[in-house]
């Protein structure tokens, strides 16, 4: 059973990677001015239509992050002849793609999410140990912001961080370590065999992460993925 979960989650290791080129590479989003200037006139916008707080994370996924992940995913499965389209293994909160929370409470996780946070804390000392802040009671239920599944050949539970701080990162890590965690919502035939964490900067990531951080993310980030089955793309 091991080597079926480690096989799941190296074709989610192979992805990820995928996908940060991806993201990298995409002249709108390497524009954190441009960003800004959209991000800006949507609130606007927004603010002429609305008395609702405006919400710049949610608007930058719609807006801006989304449809290039559907863009990438239909690339990966093209190229390893998967016969699907993002509609159906990219799902988030909206009308248009179905809800992504779990029907079961995370109660019966707990003790897979308390060793989580334990294995992670103990590899990681770098990154604030977030694990009190983002638990959740044994009653609630998981929302992630966003799920990718069959028949894509693993599992994940993701979250988008915009403006994204140290603070920030640190927080998402926990967070998709836990919903990685729990495993999926077995009702549902959802299976989450790690997590995914997406945070866009407003500054680069070296000012984001600090120069002692950013000096050593490579070995710091790769122990996040061991212990914790959760990987950050910070773009």
């Amino acid at each position: 059973m091991a080597s079926v979960v480690d096989a799941r989650r190296e074709a989610a290791r192979a992805f990820f990677t995928f996908l940060e080129r991806q993201l990298r590479s995409d002249e709108v989003l390497s524009d954190r001015q441009c960003v800004r200037r959209l991000i800006d006139k949507a609130q606007v916008e927004h603010a002429a239509r609305s008395r609702k707080r405006f919400d710049a994370e949610e608007c930058f996924r719609q807006k801006l992050l989304y449809g290039r992940i559907d863009d990438a995913i239909a690339a990966w499965c093209r190229a390893r002849e998967i016969r699907t389209d993002p509609y159906s293994v990219f799902r988030f909160a909206g009308p248009e793609r179905g809800p992504t929370q779990h029907e079961t409470a995370i109660g019966p996780s707990l003790p897979f999410v308390r060793r989580a946070f334990e294995r992670l804390a103990e590899s990681v000392p770098e990154v604030r140990n977030c694990s009190a802040s983002v638990l959740k009671a044994p009653t609630a239920t998981i929302a992630p912001a966003f799920r990718l599944q069959h028949p894509l050949p693993f599992g994940a539970a993701g979250e988008v961080k915009f403006a994204a701080s140290l603070s920030d990162l640190e927080r998402g890590i926990y967070q998709v370590t836990m919903e990685a965690a729990t495993g999926g919502d077995p009702s549902r035939g959802w299976r989450y065999d790690c997590g995914v964490c997406i945070a866009y900067g407003v500054e680069t990531p070296r000012k984001v992460l600090g120069d002692r951080l950013f000096s050593g993310w490579p070995d710091v980030h790769e122990r996040i993925w061991k212990s914790g089955r959760a990987w950050l793309i910070l773009l």
